[in-house]
């Protein structure tokens, strides 16, 4: 099968509905973050790894309502529908090839740092959230704090 690339980093099977409906869904503006957030950490973290890149790991992108009902805590306006949201980790593997992940909480500063009045950033314990929302707004999952 022949995998329908959306960017240079990024596939369209890489967003799909986990529950394996088809709904496929991305927004072009979602590629666009993902792809800076993809820069920033290669350029951070590229000379420790083995081969010069991070890997950017969709968790969840886009979700079928059947399937967002499915996820804890999930809300029924959640942007995973309309294909404006992605919860993602980033790892590489190091010079010994051992698995060596970021930390959500350095990539989450990241984000709000680098998109101060832009989109929506949730902080949760494994990966973070992200979406391009146009009202911006900051949650701290790992402690409640939330910011619009």
């Amino acid at each position: 099968m022949i995998r329908e690339r959306l960017s240079e980093n990024y596939h369209r099977d890489e967003f799909a509905c986990k529950c394996g409906c088809g709904q496929d869904t991305v927004d072009y503006l979602l590629i666009i973050l993902l792809e800076i957030v993809h820069f920033i950490f290669d350029k951070k973290y590229g000379e420790d790894s083995y081969n010069g890149r991070v890997s950017v790991y969709i968790v969840s992108g886009n979700r079928c309502k059947k399937h967002n009902i499915s996820i804890p805590g999930s809300s029924n306006t959640s942007k995973h529908l309309v294909g404006k949201a992605v919860d993602f980790v980033i790892y590489y593997y190091d010079k010994k090839g051992n698995k060596k992940y970021i930390s959500p909480r350095e990539i989450y500063e990241v984000l709000c740092r680098n998109y101060k009045n832009k989109y929506c950033f949730i902080l949760h314990d494994n990966f973070v959230h992200a979406d391009v929302r146009k009202i911006a707004y900051r949650k701290d999952a790992t402690t409640k704090e939330s910011k619009v």
